[in-house]
This record gives structure tokens, sequence and C-alpha cells, in this order.
């Protein structure tokens, strides 16, 4: 599923910027819920729309590329 996402953005050469407004996190729950605005281009035409993300975190071993040891295990989107 994601390699024809990631062909679909490619050739359509669609990008997104989020800004999020509220971020709350749930640590009992290891989950973040961030909403926000989205705007996205698909080849130049611009759409703006509203976000609305779950993401669920574990925690890992600590490295030098991730030194928090926080780790995203799946993503919701409405």
């Amino acid at each position: 599923a994601v390699a024809n996402i990631a062909k679909f953005s490619t050739e359509k050469i669609v990008s997104q910027k989020i800004y999020p407004e509220k971020i709350e996190i749930d640590l009992k729950n290891q989950t973040a819920l961030i909403s926000g605005d989205r705007m996205t281009s698909i080849q130049g035409l611009k759409a703006a729309g509203n976000l609305k993300l779950e993401l669920t975190f574990e925690t890992g071993p600590r490295t030098v590329k991730n030194p928090w040891g926080l780790y995203i295990s799946k993503e919701r989107e409405e």
C-alpha cells in the first residue's frame, strides 16, 4: 500500500505541509493527538484541509540518530 502512495506522490509531484494547532500527549496510552491544518499541493494545485492525526509510540533503545528513544508504531488519520 505504501509503494502505491509513494509512486503516486512522485509522479504527481505531491507535497504537504502541516500546521499543528494542538498536540495532546497521553503517556498512559502512549499516544499523541495532533490537530491543525494541512496544505496539500498536487502538481502545483493547492488545497487546504483539516488535520486530525493520532500517533501511537513506544520507547526503545536510545541511539545517536534517535537520542530520545521514541518510535512511532502506528498512525491513524481521520
